[in-house]
């Protein structure tokens, strides 16, 4: 589910890497500068030393959930779009909308400083359906342990003020305000995270999982 259908001007993870990909190419060969190839015996040193047994291999590096989020964006081939009023940045990818003071982190800064701007407009109509209606939303907080495995679930006082968000999301907005408040409406109704009454986030809730298995 999308938060919603206007026509941004937006850039795809895909058609990001393509453009960094030319620039190199530019740096490489516009200007003269070979890259030079190892020889083999270099980049393929014996893999019976010991640097090269298994137990001295090191497990990856858990990804930080700004970089999950971007390898999410890219498995999914989602194309993000920004807009700015002042100092503040409104970006999204159309299941997630986040108000920032600053760029998001990396590699989700350099792939937004690559989109193309808007024209203020996006940044009005988050203004006038979220930011001046938080008051119809209701208060809600995690359930720690969700109803549906594999998602995170927010829940308020109400039984039909719950819905479920996907964990990618929920990890990177909360890595970003740990400490926001969050506002429900219901299963299909968008998500707010607010900071001293300030709005940061609003993500769009999981009807369904990637796989097609309906939540509600």
């Amino acid at each position: 589910m999308t938060l919603f259908d206007r026509k941004l001007r937006s850039i795809s993870v895909k058609t990001f890497s393509l453009l960094v990909a030319l620039f190199i190419a530019q740096l490489s060969f516009g200007q003269g500068v070979q890259i030079e190839t190892a020889s083999s015996a270099a980049q393929s040193p014996d893999r019976s030393s010991p640097a090269h047994s298994p137990q001295q291999a090191k497990p990856a590096a858990t990804p930080s959930p700004a970089e999950a989020l971007y390898d999410y964006l890219q498995k999914y081939k989602i194309e993000v779009a920004k807009d700015q009023a002042g100092k503040r940045l409104v970006w999204t990818d159309r299941v997630m909308i986040e108000i920032t003071d600053a760029p998001p982190p990396e590699p989700l800064a350099t792939l937004l400083s690559a989109a193309p701007a808007n024209n203020g407009q996006f940044v009005k109509w988050v203004h006038d359906t979220f930011e001046l209606q938080t008051k119809t939303w209701r208060s809600g907080k995690r359930n720690l342990h969700p109803s549906k495995p594999g998602t995170d679930e927010l829940v308020g006082d109400a039984d039909t003020d719950h819905c479920f968000i996907n964990p990618v999301y929920m990890a990177y907005v909360l890595s970003r305000y740990p400490n926001a408040n969050i506002l429900i409406k219901g299963p299909t109704e968008p998500a707010l995270f607010t900071v001293n009454g300030q709005l940061r986030a609003v993500v769009s809730p999981w009807t369904k999982l990637p796989d097609g298995t309906p939540l509600l």
